[in-house]
């Protein structure tokens, strides 16, 4: 008997070390934040937040003049109306969530929200409408305003992201100018239009800051001394120390006038003088072109 005993409490044990315990859902941390701001200022929701982050969020007060921006992981809030908005964050990776609410004074003042009554329906009705009707008229006056001052926001939180690259400057097959790791510049012109062109062309082809740059970045020529730059009028004569601009002429001539050829050695950009579509002065074009 004492033997059946201690294997009843033998196998009970066993049975039981081989149970494995019941997953529970993980917990999730709430809490609460309190946002203060006055009518037509802009809430910023969950700036801290991480992660896979969920917005979901309703207000107690009459939606009218109600404005939400999502950007990325952080949520914009603004209206022209007194109250109270609550925004539910639900950031994912670290099962947390956070009721935001936003309690915005100086604004439109709403009123309380009439119930219907069972007894009346349709004089409460009459009521709800009245109110609504006078919320809507003097939400009309304030409403341009303050999408005036969030449009401005919103253009300058626009303006606040990096600025695009500047496009590569292509590659042509046939080069004017030799590849051989030497930096050249070839600027075409036509002297009677000079004055026509635009105050930046005028100082590209006359400026001294260009020819400046030009100097002290173009290669040394066959003759120990000319750097390797030409700014010439469409109608140049070629005499045979000139070869090597020859081509770049010729180029610069089916572009028209004024145009510009820079060979940085490497890769050559051909097109009219800036500004352009690709650059907005001739320095920036060779700087670009220099690696600077």
């Amino acid at each position: 008997m004492k033997r059946l005993v201690a294997l009843v409490i033998l196998l009970t044990a066993t049975f039981a070390l081989s149970q494995e315990p019941t997953p529970q859902p993980p917990k999730v941390k709430t809490v609460a934040t309190e946002v203060k701001i006055k009518a037509g200022e802009i809430a910023t929701i969950a700036p801290d937040a991480k992660g896979e982050v969920g917005f979901s969020w309703d207000r107690q007060v009459f939606p009218l003049g109600k404005k939400a921006i999502l950007d990325g992981k952080k949520l914009y809030l603004t209206t022209t109306n007194n109250g109270k908005y609550v925004v539910v964050v639900a950031d994912y990776a670290a099962m947390t969530q956070t009721d935001w609410w936003v309690t915005v004074t100086g604004g439109i003042d709403q009123g309380p929200i009439v119930d219907p009554l069972p007894d009346d329906p349709i004089a409460a009705m009459q009521l709800q409408l009245k109110a609504l009707t006078k919320i809507v008229e003097s939400g009309f006056a304030m409403q341009s305003t303050y999408n005036k001052s969030l449009d401005a926001r919103i253009t300058a939180l626009e303006g606040a992201k990096p600025p695009p690259k500047p496009v590569d400057p292509p590659v042509p097959t046939d080069t004017a100018f030799p590849v051989d790791g030497k930096y050249r510049v070839q600027m075409l012109y036509e002297t009677a239009e000079v004055s026509k062109y635009p105050i930046v062309q005028q100082d590209a082809i006359k400026g001294k800051p260009t020819r400046d740059y030009l100097e002290s970045h173009c290669a040394v020529g066959p003759d120990g001394k000319t750097k390797e730059y030409r700014i010439y009028d469409k109608d140049v004569v070629f005499t045979v120390e000139m070869p090597t601009f020859k081509k770049a002429v010729d180029y610069c001539k089916k572009i028209g006038c004024p145009s510009i050829i820079v060979n940085n050695g490497k890769t050559e950009y051909r097109g009219t003088l800036p500004p352009n579509s690709d650059y907005p002065d001739t320095l920036t074009l060779l700087k670009k072109m220099a690696g600077e």
